[in-house]
């Protein structure tokens, strides 16, 4: 362990690695670079922990650099800001499938890049914001290598998305880019809580349109959604209209809510004299889980009936049991009251309410459910 960090102002190289911080391992006092850390493999692989009082990794000053395999990391770097690069570059990249965090908001700051840093995310967690203050300069471009969601706002000069992999923009983070490349057989998901604006994640095209072409899209519900049926979502921009996209015909896509169904389409499709540059979500509710609730509904009113009948049976024979009982006219079942269907305008507002479905044989739903159909 280096509880005094690590500053370099010459050269560090390895065979393999430049600096290796194991998973037993960590640097506390941070790691200062202003002049060039390199290894094949990477010029910094962390396994372990890299932290440090005000950041975690450091690259600043003219001709400052992390080469090779750049930084490699699989363990936790955790500052106020993770890695700050400024007036420098990371030209072997930074990659991860551990945690970078920025406990002071930033988990990656990039200033004033002097060549390209490119940013591989291939899983892990990326908590805190990710941002370049020129990203017009094209150096900071994210390729999602790996199933991964936000944990703050990203602004860099382009994100791809391979093929296989899923990149969820979590509700109230905002994704901007100055490009958009091809993503063909990723999956872009919407994390969606509610309709009201900072109630979903967003993305943003500064210079270019928003390019969907063999991009899939979904819709990713948070636990505990206040959703309206009916309701429509700006979660896109470019600067043009959208290359690859649905057009203005409101298209079904996947979403994880047995509630709420979704479709997506551009601008032209929503009110309010948005255009085909814009993105929207349309969100309504699941004919499916009204009728599984009205059937719910209708099966517990059924029950009650029988179990009155069943009553007034018994009653009935305990009288004819009885000399000084007489028959009562009187019946405990009342007439049989029409039971209330849900409408789509029931369910607006409500979280996911597949869990109060019983299953054939099972328990009746909770007393919320209960109190809701009767």
């Amino acid at each position: 362990n280096i509880s005094g960090g690590v500053t370099n102002s010459g050269t560090i190289s390895g065979v393999t690695v430049g600096i290796m911080v194991d998973a037993t391992s960590k640097i506390t006092g941070g790691i200062l670079n202003t002049g060039l850390i390199t290894g094949p493999r990477a010029g910094i692989n962390n396994a372990g922990t890299i932290s440090g009082a005000v950041t975690a990794i450091a690259v600043k000053g003219a001709g400052a650099d992390i080469a090779g395999g750049g930084v490699v990391n699989s363990g936790l770097i955790k500052g106020p800001s993770g890695i700050t690069v400024t007036n420098a570059k990371i030209s072997g990249g930074i990659t991860n499938t551990g945690t970078i965090e920025g406990t002071g908001g930033t988990a990656i700051g990039l200033q004033n890049l002097t060549g390209a840093t490119p940013v591989n995310i291939n899983g892990g967690q990326i908590i805190g914001n990710v941002t370049d203050n020129a990203p017009a300069a094209g150096f900071s471009p994210v390729t999602i290598g790996g199933n991964f969601t936000s944990q703050g706002n990203f602004n860099v000069s382009s994100l791809k998305i391979n093929a296989g992999n899923t990149f969820t923009i979590s509700a109230g983070n905002t994704v901007t880019l100055n490009t958009m490349p091809s993503s063909a057989g990723g999956t872009l998901a919407f994390g969606v809580n509610s309709n009201a604006a900072g109630g979903f994640g967003t993305l943003g095209v500064t210079s270019q349109p928003l390019n969907l072409t063999g991009l899939n899209i979904r819709a990713a519900v948070g636990a505990a959604p206040t959703l309206s049926a009916g309701g429509q979502m700006e979660v896109g921009q470019g600067n043009a209209a959208i290359i690859g996209g649905p057009g203005g015909v409101k298209t079904p896509i996947a979403s994880n809510s047995a509630v709420f169904n979704f479709q997506v389409a551009d601008g032209t499709a929503a009110g309010g004299g948005f255009n085909a540059d814009d993105l929207f979500l349309f969100v309504s509710a699941n004919p499916a889980m009204i009728s599984s609730l009205n059937s719910v509904a209708t099966g517990m009113r059924d029950t009650q009936q029988v179990s009155a009948r069943m009553l007034d049976q018994s009653l009935f024979a305990a009288r004819q049991a009885f000399s000084d009982f007489q028959p009562s006219s009187e019946s405990w079942v009342a007439a049989a009251a029409p039971v209330p269907q849900l409408s789509a305008a029931d369910v607006s507002g409500f979280g996911d309410l597949s869990a109060l479905a019983p299953a054939a044989g099972g328990p009746d739903p909770p007393q919320a459910a209960r109190n809701h159909v009767a």
